[in-house]
């Protein structure tokens, strides 16, 4: 008889229902299958914001996200600045994330836009973790322009650098990631830029003008334009020294 039930037992169907975070609600078919509840790997969300000490921000959604800290599903969590907080969502997080700070929203996040991958159904495939890091720029000595560029990247490259690279060890320290995210802190290789600006017809050579008919031109200003445009470079593509 005993072995006649554990056959049984072992025949029995099972149904197997996922759910992405702690306390989601469980939907199955009504049947007298057993049922097994597979939690999948969610995604974190990690806050890093230092821009004002005793600042409180909140971060809210229309769809729910489970926080670690209160252990329970919410759409909307208060923060302190200098605080480290994580949040977690489904791998099919469809919503966006707000964060404001007093009632006005400083930023918002589509984590669908961020990270447009599929992880599928395996359950234990974990997506990306989503780092928001923001925090006072550091000014360093070094940030000069390059080439002379009129956009001064290599300053804005290293204040993002200054900022962003201390926090790339959350991501593994606090989460799990398999890629590695870390950049040097060398500026980039940029050889040409385009600036662009509205000028009038008058103020261009009409010999380009009439080129201009058939396409773009490509020249330099004093090949362009008639006199030095009011509002600067028009559709100008110049080489520039690394």
């Amino acid at each position: 008889m005993g072995a006649k039930k554990s056959n049984a037992a072992l025949n029995a169907k099972v149904q197997e229902v996922c759910i992405d975070l702690p306390g989601e609600r469980v939907q199955c078919w009504r049947s007298s299958d057993n049922v097994k509840v597979i939690l999948r790997k969610h995604r974190d969300v990690i806050f890093d914001i230092n821009l004002k000490a005793d600042t409180t921000y909140t971060v809210e959604s229309k769809s729910e996200f489970y926080s670690p800290r209160e252990k329970k599903l919410l759409r909307k969590a208060n923060f302190f600045d200098g605080e480290r907080f994580q949040i977690w969502v489904g791998r099919e997080f469809k919503g966006e994330l707000v964060l404001s700070v007093n009632g006005a929203v400083i930023g918002r996040y589509k984590v669908i836009d961020l990270d447009a991958t599929s992880y599928g159904a395996d359950p234990k495939e974990k997506p990306e973790p989503l780092l928001i890091v923001l925090g006072q720029s550091v000014q360093t000595a070094s940030s000069t322009r390059v080439g002379g560029s009129p956009t001064n990247y290599w300053k804005s490259h290293q204040d993002i650098f200054a900022v962003a690279q201390p926090k790339m060890s959350i991501l593994t320290t606090a989460s799990y990631t398999r890629f590695d995210y870390l950049y040097p802190p060398e500026p980039p290789v940029v050889k040409d830029y385009v600036a662009v600006a509205d000028v009038k017809p008058d103020e261009i050579r009409p010999d380009v003008l009439m080129k201009l008919e058939a396409g773009p031109v490509t020249g330099k200003p004093g090949e362009l334009f008639s006199a030095s445009p009011k509002n600067g470079l028009c559709c100008v593509n110049q080489a520039r020294p690394a």
